[in-house]
C-alpha cells in the first residue's frame, strides 16, 4: 500500500506518496494514481488496494481556506466501517474522452422470470464495457421466487435462486474487474430471501464482487475531476405500474433529500 510522507518547502507542506511496488516517490496523490497506471498497469480494484487508506475511493475537494466543499463530506471515514452497510460511497471516476463521465443505474433485470429479456442486459453490460460507463446497482437483479412469495414466480421461474445469483455474478464480474462497478442496493426480491432466511444475497454478491454493499438506499458522493456530484440511489417500493405514476413517487421523495441526481429502480 502507498505510503504517506510530507516535505517541507517554503512555507508550504506537499503530501508525498511512495509508490508500494518500486518504492518511487510521487509528489501528488494524482501522479501515484498515474504512476500505478502507467507503470505497473494496474486498474480497478488491484489499483485501489495500493493507494493509501485515506484515498481510496477519491480525494475529496477543497474551498481555498481548506474546508471540505461538499456537506457529505462530513462523513468521510465513516463510509468504509467493516461489517456495516456503507453509509457515504465515496467515489471518484474517470472522465472519457469528451471531457466527461457516464452513469448507468442498472436494475431490475429479474433473472429467472420467464419475462426477463436477459439478452439486452448483456448488451447493456457489454456497451459499457466498450464505452467505460460507470455503473450504478439498483436491486431486483433475480427473480428470487419462494414459496411465501406473491404471485406464482416459485412456479413460473426457470432456475433456482441460487443458479440466478451465480449468473448475475458472472454478469456482473467484468464491470467489477475494469473498476466500472460502484456498489450494489439490495432489491425487493433479493429482500425476499433475507425476510425467509436473514441470508443477505446482494451483500454477498458484493463481497464476492469486491465493491461496496450499499443497502436499500445510499448517499453516493462522486468526484469527476474536480467537481463533485452528490446522489440519492435508492431501489423505492412504490408498486407502480405506469410511467407518470413511478414519476409521482420519485418527486416525493425529492421533497426530502437534496441531492444533484436523485434514482430510484
Amino acid at each position: 500500500m502507498g505510503k504517506k510522507l510530507k516535505e517541507n518547502k517554503g512555507k508550504e507542506v506537499e503530501e508525498m506518496y511512495i509508490c508500494p511496488i518500486c518504492k518511487t516517490k510521487l509528489g501528488r496523490r494524482d501522479g501515484l494514481k498515474r504512476h500505478l497506471r502507467n507503470v505497473h498497469k494496474l486498474e480497478g480494484n488491484k489499483l485501489e488496494k495500493q493507494m493509501p487508506p485515506k484515498l481510496q475511493g477519491g480525494v475529496p475537494s477543497k474551498s481555498k481556506k481548506g474546508k471540505n466543499v461538499n456537506d457529505l463530506e462530513q462523513y468521510i471515514g465513516k463510509d468504509r466501517t467493516g461489517g456495516k452497510i456503507i453509509r457515504l460511497n465515496r467515489v471518484r471516476i474517470d472522465p472519457n474522452g469528451k471531457g466527461y463521465a457516464e452513469l448507468l443505474f442498472f436494475g431490475d433485470v429479474h433473472y429467472g422470470h420467464p419475462g426477463c429479456d436477459v439478452e439486452r442486459a448483456q448488451r447493456m453490460v457489454d456497451y459499457c464495457l466498450k464505452k467505460h460507463i460507470y455503473v450504478l446497482g439498483m436491486g431486483d437483479y433475480i427473480e428470487a421466487g419462494l414459496r411465501n412469495s406473491v404471485g406464482d414466480s416459485v412456479y413460473m421461474q426457470k432456475l433456482n435462486p441460487q443458479k440466478q445469483m451465480d449468473f448475475m455474478i458472472d454478469m456482473l464480474k467484468p464491470l467489477a474487474d475494469a473498476g466500472l462497478l460502484i456498489g450494489l442496493i439490495i432489491g425487493n426480491h433479493e429482500g425476499r430471501i433475507l425476510k425467509e432466511t436473514s441470508v443477505n444475497i446482494t451483500s454477498l454478491m458484493a463481497r464476492m464482487l469486491g465493491v461496496p454493499y450499499l443497502g436499500y438506499a445510499c448517499w453516493n458522493l462522486i468526484y469527476v475531476g474536480k467537481q463533485s456530484y452528490t446522489v440519492y440511489s435508492l431501489h423505492g417500493s412504490s408498486g407502480s405500474r405506469y410511467v407518470y405514476t413511478k414519476l409521482k413517487a420519485l418527486v416525493d421523495i425529492a421533497h426530502n433529500f437534496d441531492a444533484d441526481i436523485l434514482a430510484m429502480g
